[in-house]
């Protein structure tokens, strides 16, 4: 299981950082989860899954990572 977790607040800070995550993606050949307060900057690249970042939803997918 792969993921990023971004905790910028803005649509500005998520913006920028789509190239970045979307390169990595290409470059280790999977789709990626992504954790962020703005998961709708996300919503439509396909290479990624945006997930909201709370705290009750990262604790399972941390646990299930470290496995």
């Amino acid at each position: 299981m792969t993921g990023f977790l971004l905790c910028g607040e803005g649509y500005g800070d998520m913006i920028c950082m789509i190239p970045t995550v979307e390169k990595t993606a290409r470059q280790l050949g999977r789709e990626l989860d992504v954790w962020t307060k703005r998961p709708e900057v996300f919503a439509n690249i396909l290479s990624l899954h945006p997930r909201m970042s709370d705290d009750s939803a990262l604790e399972p997918y941390l646990a299930e990572a470290a496995c």
